[in-house]
């Protein structure tokens, strides 16, 4: 077989040197012509040189390209190539091409398992993992990652993707730890094994583990459970009261020693609330003494606060005043905790009186009593040897002057530096906070005024946003008006046009806008902003008790017929500090032109709607006092319309019409006739009498209404009034009047005229 196979090689390399020589006789005759023709261009020996190296190069690469390309397409040589790769023995004659196609497959072959292997191992078990790290670690996976690509790049990624896979195996098994407990994993893994699982005794084994825990914690578990039901019963507002007194009693008496414990559970303090709520007076005097050691750490707790403030609510005047005797001390500190700050707020504006407000007051100033002076002083008045006039006594009241105002002046330094730690901790919504934030800014010099003024915008800013429901928070704004500036003032003006009408219709916020309304000089804004609020919604202010003042301050400001002398005394307080460029008389004219017309519109327009409630009928009185003119003469006119014309029954005495309001405000009107006339101004009385007629007046004057109306006119003094009242009582009026003492009166009265 070896020899056949050997001569068909020699005959195949004879075959192939007889085409090289036919093919070199060929490009012979090429060679002697080039030659030939460079013989007379140059060194003809040189020349053949070159020639014959070109020629050899291009032989040797035809040679070449023929011998590439024989192989390719010659059929026997592929035949001859393809029987000794089917034959065993053909190994050594084409040993280098198999080795070579053979390599090709097994690279192909593991770039394909190592990329099945990457898919697959992100869905295999931990066993898998670990099998495919200790191949990795004995260099198998290695030696194969080497030829199919980048080593270092697939191990690289292979660690990523095994780190992965533990660490959600890792966060899968805490997380199952944190809800069971090992014994609990064991029970249920050999119960799965197993191929079933009996769920009840799983839910049965979990609720007595889940006591077992409580009861770990908490030894009086079993109480605390009839507690709860006893809670429940209680909870029930349509008992008897008696009835829920002994359920009480009985709940008080199941937690009686365990209080102290329980007061600050999440669930178990709404109870100890409830005791205090439905319990009898000795039960809660029982209660409070046993909680009354743990009070300040109950008022740092999130839950037992609220029992405090259940104790301030039920516990009577005696257990509010231990509390506050407890509290001596430490306000300061409790402030600064954020559950206590709100319990001391609650205190301050609801169950303190006004003794312990001060107290607190003075401890978070850092003002003190002068007792021992007072009772140097008093010690000395008792021996005689007090005299007033005396040069002793008179150089001890100057050292005693001079211990209070070095007293002051500490206690000012002291009251700066704890306002400013409770302002950064955002506590100027605390009521006792504002209290002592005024008091200083009243004391201070006004340098230190000038620095806190100019930091207080935020926190007034969150003051305002809160609402104004604190005549302590709105002092403060107030103070903040009187002592800043033009600046300052405009930004209260801003703030308040920002929440208008809400906050001119509560409670003390009402004094803040009358404030501003005195305070500010520039009327131009205030036209914009405040009186253009008022208007927008001027029925609203006039129905509510507070807006109905704003409006009033604007028509007759400082009027003591309706403003409090407690108020007047503030604006006078205001007057001693804030700086002021107008007078009140030229400030009070620009805010009341804009204001004065509309307002008369809308009363010519509904007259009935401002004569029908006494707050309307006086606002629309004061109207027509300030008006002047065209705008005072239609609404004079529209009155005498409405009551001779519209509705003449609405002075009947006691007729279904009857306006009691109406006939308060004709009594007004011809009483201001006289200061008319005197201004060289329309009179009321002279619309009315020349309007009238004489059947209305025949049914008023059979009443104390009509018969009122007519006396103030001939009280008026003026001349023609008293002769056209005169005119109009003629002999049947006359006996028409009721024969009363005012019947009287007027009879006698028309006799005199």
């Amino acid at each position: 077989m070896k020899s056949f196979s050997s001569a068909k090689r020699a005959k195949s390399s004879e075959c192939e040197t007889a085409a090289a020589s036919a093919k070199k006789v060929k490009a012979e005759p090429k060679i002697s012509e080039l030659t030939a023709d460079n013989t007379e261009a140059g060194n003809k020996k040189t020349r053949q040189q070159a020639i014959q190296k070109q020629v050899k190069q291009k032989r040797s690469k035809s040679a070449t390209a023929f011998t590439v390309e024989n192989k390719r397409t010659d059929p026997t040589r592929i035949k001859q190539f393809n029987q000794q790769q089917n034959n065993a023995d053909s190994t050594e004659a084409g040993n280098k091409r198999t080795r070579l196609a053979m390599q090709k497959q097994v690279k192909q072959k593991r770039s394909k398992s190592a990329a099945a292997f990457t898919t697959e191992k992100k869905h295999t078990d931990p066993t898998r993992i670990k099998q495919f790290n200790q191949q990795q670690n004995n260099g198998s996976l290695s030696a194969d990652s080497t030829e199919a690509g980048n080593k270092r790049t697939r191990q690289q990624a292979i660690q990523k993707q095994v780190k992965q896979k533990r660490s959600k195996s890792a966060a899968a098994f805490t997380t199952e730890k944190k809800r069971t407990d090992p014994t609990r994993i064991k029970q249920f893994n050999q119960q799965k094994n197993s191929g079933h699982a009996n769920w009840r005794e799983l839910k049965e084994r979990k609720k007595s583990l889940k006591q077992m825990r409580k009861q770990k914690k908490f030894a009086v578990i079993d109480t605390i459970s009839q507690a709860k039901k006893l809670y429940e019963i209680s909870k029930n507002n349509k008992l008897p009261k008696k009835q829920r007194e002994e359920i009480g009693s009985r709940l008080y008496n199941l937690l009686k020693g365990h209080l102290k414990a329980i007061v600050y559970k999440h669930d178990m303090t709404r109870i100890t609330q409830l005791l205090m709520k439905v319990s009898p007076e000795n039960t809660r005097h029982a209660i409070w003494s046993e909680l009354k050691p743990e009070l300040l750490k109950m008022m740092t707790s999130k839950y037992a606060a609220h029992t405090v403030i259940s104790i301030l609510e039920f516990g009577g005047t005696s257990v509010r005043k231990e509390v506050a005797g407890l509290l001596k001390g430490h306000v300061l500190e409790l402030l600064k905790n954020k559950v206590a700050s709100m319990v001391i707020d609650k205190i301050y504006k609801t169950y303190s009186v006004p003794e312990d407000r001060d107290w607190m007051r003075k401890e978070l100033s850092g003002f003190k009593d002068d007792k021992t002076v007072s009772k140097f002083l008093e010690i000395i008045e008792g021996q005689g040897c007090f005299c007033p006039e005396s040069p002793e006594s008179k150089l001890l009241q100057s050292l005693v002057e001079c211990v209070k105002q070095e007293e002051e002046s500490s206690a000012t330094v002291s009251t700066k530096v704890t306002l400013q730690m409770l302002i950064e901790k955002d506590l100027a919504l605390n009521a006792l906070v504002q209290s002592v934030l005024s008091d200083y800014l009243m004391k201070c010099n006004s340098t230190d005024r000038k620095e806190l003024i100019s930091t207080l915008q935020p926190t007034l800013e969150r003051i305002l946003d809160a609402g104004l429901d604190t005549f302590n928070a709105v002092m403060l704004l107030i103070q903040y008006v009187w002592f800043g500036s033009s600046k300052e003032r405009k930004w209260v003006t801003k703030q308040l046009h920002s929440k208008m009408p809400g906050i001119g219709l509560q409670n003390y916020s009402y004094l803040l806008v009358m404030i501003v309304l005195e305070c500010m000089d520039d009327t131009v804004l205030l036209k914009k902003t405040l009186v253009k609020d008022v208007l927008k919604d001027v029925r609203e202010f006039v129905d509510s008790n507070y807006g109905w003042k704003i409006i009033m301050h604007i028509l007759a400001p400082r009027s003591p017929r309706h403003f409090s002398s407690s108020y007047l005394s503030l604006l006078k307080m205001g007057d001693s500090i804030a700086v002021k460029k107008k007078s009140d008389e030229v400030r009070h004219a620009e805010l009341l032109e804009p204001f004065i017309n509309p307002l008369l519109e809308d009363i010519n327009t509904d007259l009935s709607y401002w004569i029908s409630d006494g707050r309307r009928t006086v606002l629309c009185y004061e109207a027509i006092c300030v008006s002047k003119g065209t705008e005072l003469e239609k609404a004079l006119k529209n009155i005498v319309h409405f009551v001779c014309k519209e509705k003449p029954g609405v002075l009947v005495d006691r007729g279904p019409e009857f306006s009691s309001q109406l006939e308060w405000l004709l009594k007004q009107l011809i009483k201001s006739d006289k200061q008319r006339l005197q201004e060289n101004e329309i009179t009321f009385s002279g619309f009315f009498l020349s309007a009238v007629a004489q059947e209305d007046i025949k049914s008023w004057v059979e009443g104390r209404a009509g018969i009122v109306i007519f006396l103030k006119l001939i009280d008026t003094e003026i001349p023609s009034v008293r002769r056209s009242v005169k005119k109009l009582f003629t002999p049947d009026i006359k006996a028409a009047i009721d024969n009363t003492t005012a019947g009287d009166t007027l009879r006698n009265k028309l006799k005199q005229i």
